[in-house]
């Protein structure tokens, strides 16, 4: 049976990713996304995007007090594995502490949607094709 909609799995972290996204590539599904969210450290998913069954990765930091760092490095890093394999990417939430350039910023929750799309811009001019 292939499902006809969108499947989605959370990989919050490196252990989760392994865990779970070798199982979901499998899953019979018209659309496959990956929600890094919140990001809790760098992810290498590489071997998964490569399969050509994931059609989208979208990744988000976590909001409000005592959330943990998001960093820039990390979202550049998807990113730019993301367009290595012809995959839509999307940083659709800096999270509440964003590092970027070494440096930190303190985001309001209703800014971190609008900062990621900032953010997003630099991504595309710094890696334009």
């Amino acid at each position: 049976m292939l499902f006809r909609s969108v499947l989605a799995v959370t990989c919050e972290n490196q252990q989760m990713a392994d865990l779970r996204l070798p199982l979901f590539i499998n899953i019979p599904a018209k659309h496959r996304y990956i929600l890094v969210a919140p990001i809790l450290e760098n992810l290498v998913i590489d071997k998964y995007l490569l399969t050509g069954k994931i059609d989208k990765v979208s990744v988000g930091g976590e909001s409000y007090e005592n959330a943990r760092e998001c960093n820039f490095d990390w979202i550049k890093n998807i990113y730019l594995t993301c367009k290595k394999y012809d995959v839509e990417f999307d940083f659709h939430q800096t999270g509440s502490n964003f590092i970027m350039n070494n440096k930190r910023y303190k985001i309001k929750h209703h800014d971190e949607y609008s900062q990621a799309k900032k953010a997003t811009k630099v991504l595309e001019n710094l890696f334009k094709s």
